[in-house]
């Protein structure tokens, strides 16, 4: 993992001021610090929904347009098995988690979860900005990829069009 959160989500208790320092853009660690306190505050500020729209909004996303990618993490906690598929904006090279879905089995994901992360990120933001979803192969398959065109979203040079 890295970036901002990483410093902080494991190490210590998260403290807002040093938080607010280390967001990229050319606002204050102020204004940072603030639109942290007012999310925090919002009833509802723990929903998925609302955790997205604060990335989009501290990344800038909503103004300029992104290429998606699907990320899936396999780790043990003891003896648990997590497996987390999570839809991500790209940002200078890093995938910045917007929403995330925890796989209740071992292995891959499936078409049908997909398209519901995705969905649910259309539904909050639109289409108009996706440039094109990435994705390594592990995210192939007929029923995917007709999916994707059938809503427009491009598909990156070089993908597979279908399993094979």
């Amino acid at each position: 993992m890295s970036g901002w959160w990483s410093r902080y989500f494991f190490k210590e208790t998260i403290n807002l001021t040093k938080l607010a320092q280390t967001f990229p853009g050319k606002a204050k660690a102020d204004s940072h610090y603030r639109r942290m306190q007012r999310f925090i505050s919002e009833p509802g500020a723990g929903s998925f929904d609302s955790v997205a729209w604060f990335v989009m909004k501290l990344f800038g996303f909503l103004e300029t347009d992104y290429h998606l990618t699907f990320d899936r993490t396999n780790w043990q906690w003891g003896r648990k098995d997590i497996n987390i598929l999570m839809l991500a904006v790209v940002y200078k090279g890093i995938a910045i988690p917007v929403y995330w879905m925890l796989l209740n089995k071992q292995g891959n994901s499936n078409t049908r979860e997909r398209i519901a992360l995705l969905k649910r990120f259309i539904r909050e933001f639109g289409k108009a900005r996706i440039i094109k979803f990435l994705a390594d192969r592990e995210f192939v398959g007929e029923k995917w990829f007709g999916w994707q065109q059938s809503e427009g979203i491009d598909l990156p040079s070089g993908s597979r069009k279908t399993p094979g």
